[in-house]
């Protein structure tokens, strides 16, 4: 049974494009459960684990649009602090945000994207529910054909390396992604590997 299924409060899924890494950006598309609610608040941390300093991440969000998932028709979304956006989805079942990021500022805490590979830090690129932090999160990458592997401590999500899974949003947060043509190594330590 996966992660998803074995939750029982319905994941938000995310797909991660990396079509325009050449100028290094990342199209987000997360589809969200709303659970029949008229208003829900999406939010992106000002944190990251193991950094205690305000960050501002929501900064390097270049385009933002919010749909019903079902319809395709457009919400209104309206920000109001700056991490945070609220948007009215009366008689949604589910709303899909899309957003692109820049990603070109390299460290520990904050995103990197180029041709050549990916790193992505939680807390600098996911969008969630704001009530929604206790949920399990699903993450489809869809890689450039010059990456063949993925480095990251998220859990494989059925059979696709590609497709990872998350508890929590704080799992999410904790866990970088890195993609590219990487020399990966395994050793040993008391036993295990």
């Amino acid at each position: 049974m996966s992660l998803a299924q074995s939750e029982t409060k319905a994941p938000l899924q995310y797909r991660v494009s990396f079509r325009q890494a050449e100028t290094h950006r990342v199209e987000i598309e997360v589809t969200v459960p709303t659970e029949n609610q008229s208003t829900l608040e999406l939010m992106m941390p000002v944190w990251t684990p193991g950094s205690y300093l305000v960050r501002e991440y929501a900064r390097h969000v270049e385009t933002i649009s919010v749909s019903d998932g079902i319809s395709n028709a457009p919400l209104s979304l309206e920000k109001t602090s700056k991490n945070r956006w609220k948007l009215s989805c009366p008689g949604t079942t589910e709303i899909v945000c899309r957003y692109t990021l820049y990603c070109r500022e390299m460290g520990v805490r904050t995103n990197w994207v180029e041709r050549d590979y990916a790193f992505l830090t939680g807390a600098a690129t996911f969008i969630t529910r704001a009530d929604a932090l206790d949920r399990p999160h699903i993450v489809r990458l869809d890689a450039l054909p010059q990456w063949p592997q993925i480095a990251t401590s998220l859990s494989i999500e059925g059979n696709n390396p590609w497709v990872r899974a998350a508890r929590n949003f704080d799992e999410l947060v904790d866990s970088p992604i890195l993609l590219g043509n990487i020399d990966i190594q395994s050793f040993q330590a008391g036993g295990v590997k």
